[in-house]
């Protein structure tokens, strides 16, 4: 990772085939200057023998591929190997930040009455009282209909 350890807490796998369904270390974690050692690559299935051991760091937001692999070759022994990882350490996805909004201020309404003197505010009620009379006959004469037709 470009000469600088990983962070403290990322483990180092290796995998024949893929992890999901082919062989996967147990996790090692590795010392404070990145380095490890007995990272154990043993796998029950003897059909493996020939593939490529690929290494891995992990940590809890996915993992990243060392450029070397390494062929398995079925025996157990000790290997020296340098890793080479050239990408970044996965990351948490960003949390959305969220600017509160600050409510502005309204003006509190006035409520608006009538001005003294206006004639339109004499005019109103001589306005319903019409309406009213309007309606009652309609309503009347509505009603006489229709009790004349049931007669």
């Amino acid at each position: 990772m470009g000469g600088v350890p990983p962070p403290a807490g990322t483990l180092l796998i290796a995998c024949i085939g893929r992890c999901e369904d082919g062989f996967q270390s147990a996790p090692y974690g590795l010392k404070e200057d990145g380095s490890f050692d007995q990272l154990e690559v043993n796998p029950d299935d003897e059909r493996l023998v020939g593939n490529s051991i690929s290494f891995y760091l992990v940590n809890d937001f996915g993992s990243i591929r060392a450029l070397e692999t390494r062929p398995y070759i079925g025996v157990f022994d000790f290997y020296r190997q340098d890793l080479t990882f050239v990408d970044p350490m996965p990351l948490p996805a960003p949390k959305p930040t969220i600017t509160p909004t600050v409510p502005t201020a309204q003006p509190t309404p006035t409520a608006k009455l009538p001005i003294s003197g206006d004639p339109v505010v004499a005019g109103l009620p001589m306005l319903v009282v019409i309406s009213g009379l309007v309606l009652g006959s309609l309503g009347g004469g509505l009603m006489f209909l229709a009790r004349r037709q049931f007669s």
